[in-house]
């Protein structure tokens, strides 16, 4: 592979040269780039790597003219497409699993089973290693050679990624790549509390490189981004008024407006709790506005008397003189039974018992409502939940069923897929999950014979229910080791409850 050498000696990839982004810590590789670039046949300029891509970056498309055609996509069983990295990766790309079925799996030192393509390719993906070892011996070995995309490789061989060089933390076990890293060189600017370098390429682009936002501060913001108080530059439709704070100094959450849904109580401070949360004793808005004096307190009837706040139209009579039901708006549904608290038609929630609140509704598909074949309205989640709320059971027509070894029945919508071997536990016997074939980053239980995902390993959880899956763990400060070999929490052990499943974390403790 071509490589480009840094002006302080370091190696990197050739077509990561004028790729838009420095993997040199100097930034010399996005120098001198007037002769690495492509031009479009409307004069237009795009980076070489672009060009045969499969996406048109010229405006006029001539930087995909000319290109070999590209191999036809990977197809599920119904025929749709997916892409090579998401075949044999352990995940349900598909919707039926057609992408995970005939991979080629090889058994880690720890149980897992990764794809072929996972060994010696630079990335832990057994969890302990395994598929990394011994790989100077296999022709071709990431390894050995560290060519994958931002990765640097360690006197001792291992690898690291670009970015992890000069950034002022040691990565590599000697610490070579924090040795003669250069000072930040024009164009190059460095972060004010750390050694890393960025260019201009980085400063202002809604990114940040340094911990400290140095990149991103006193920026000149464009029509779509908003200016945080701190001088950074943040998308204006995804990141102002989500609830979370993107800027940094929380500018970005200030002066929201919040509405609140008709089911929810509007706090003072603008916020929204739960409507069957007021005045309940507990302060859920911050400013506890929910329980304050004034809309908590009593109801009072018209010759003076008081009674609870709630009394007020709930279709009861409290008060003597009966004003506390006065002025009031019902709804009546078609059996005489009236609903108090004015009309709730329409919501999508049934108030009658009859459900004629909810008929004749105007059914918004888009708004993921359905209609019953009783005309009622229903929220699409309701469909094959195996629940009647429809109240003449159209909702769960057309449903697929599955039975579990213990009887409980598991619906679907025809279009989902099978809860059969999942990777989920959905019958309450696991039975669902009994006989499968296990694919790309899961175990087999030894006894069970159930696949759980890598993530289950070692999680301090019994998922396999035989324990193997917990078994010659590692196991954290925080815990303790069972002698059947499984790790629990310290705080678990003498608690007075059995967790290890051997009785061992209530052996030998102290009577007092």
């Amino acid at each position: 592979v071509p490589r480009f050498e840094c002006e302080f000696g370091r190696m990197i990839p050739m077509h990561f040269v004028c790729d838009g982004y420095p993997q040199c810590p100097d930034g010399s590789d996005e120098l001198n780039c007037e002769e690495f670039v492509f031009e479009c046949s409307n004069g237009d300029i795009v980076q070489p790597l672009y060009v045969c891509n499969g996406r048109e970056e010229c405006s006029d498309g001539s930087d995909e003219s000319g290109c070999e055609p590209k191999v036809e996509c990977h197809r599920c069983t119904d025929g749709s497409c997916y892409d090579e990295w998401s075949r044999c990766n352990g995940y349900n790309d598909c919707g039926d699993w057609s992408d995970e079925d005939g991979c080629d799996l090889k058994e880690c030192k720890n149980g897992i089973l990764v794809p072929e393509k996972e060994i010696c390719n630079g990335y832990d993906g057994c969890g302990d290693n395994s598929d990394e070892e011994n790989c100077s011996s296999i022709s071709g070995a990431y390894f050995t050679e560290c060519l994958r995309d931002f990765m640097y490789q360690c006197d001792d061989g291992d690898c690291i990624t670009i970015n992890q060089v000069c950034d002022g933390y040691p990565d590599c076990a000697n610490g070579e790549d924090e040795v003669n890293c250069p000072d930040c060189r024009p164009p190059m600017e460095q972060c004010k509390n750390s050694s890393q370098c960025f260019g201009p390429w980085d400063r202002c682009n809604g990114w940040p490189i340094c911990d400290e936002y140095t990149d991103e501060l006193n920026c000149e913001c464009t029509d779509d981004q908003f200016q945080c108080t701190n001088g950074r530059c943040i998308d204006e439709s995804h990141s102002v008024c989500n609830h979370y704070d993107d800027c940094g100094d929380n500018s970005d959450e200030e002066h929201c407006e919040i509405i609140c849904d008709y089911y929810e109580f509007t706090c003072g401070d603008g916020s929204c709790v739960g409507h069957w949360l007021r005045c309940n004793g507990a302060e859920d808005c911050s400013d506890g506005s929910d329980e304050s004096t004034e809309l908590c307190a009593d109801f009072q009837c018209d010759d003076g008397s008081l009674v609870a706040f709630d009394a007020e139209c709930n279709n009861w009579i409290n008060c003597e003189d009966h004003s506390d039901e006065k002025n009031c708006v019902y709804y009546v549904c078609d059996d005489g039974q009236v609903v108090a608290q004015g009309n709730f038609s329409c919501d999508g929630y049934a108030d009658c018992d009859d459900q004629s609140d909810e008929q004749y509704c105007p059914c918004d598909e888009t708004a993921d409502r359905f209609r019953c074949d009783n005309g009622v309205c229903k929220w699409y989640h309701d469909r094959c939940d195996g629940y009647d709320s429809c109240g003449d059971n159209s909702d769960e027509q057309d449903c697929v069923t599955h039975v579990c070894d213990n009887g409980e029945k598991i619906t679907r919508l025809p279009d989902h897929p099978s809860p059969v071997c999942d990777m989920s536990f959905d019958c309450s016997d696991k039975s669902d999950e009994k006989g499968c074939e296990c694919r790309a980053f899961t175990m087999r239980c030894l006894d069970t014979e159930y696949c759980v995902p890598k993530h289950y390993l070692c999680d301090g959880n019994d998922d396999c229910g035989d324990g193997s899956d917990e078994k010659n763990c590692v196991c954290r400060e925080d815990q303790f080791r069972c002698n059947n070999g499984m790790c629990k929490p310290l705080s678990w052990k003498c608690d007075g409850y059995e967790d290890c499943g051997d009785n061992s974390d209530e052996q030998s403790c102290d009577e007092n």
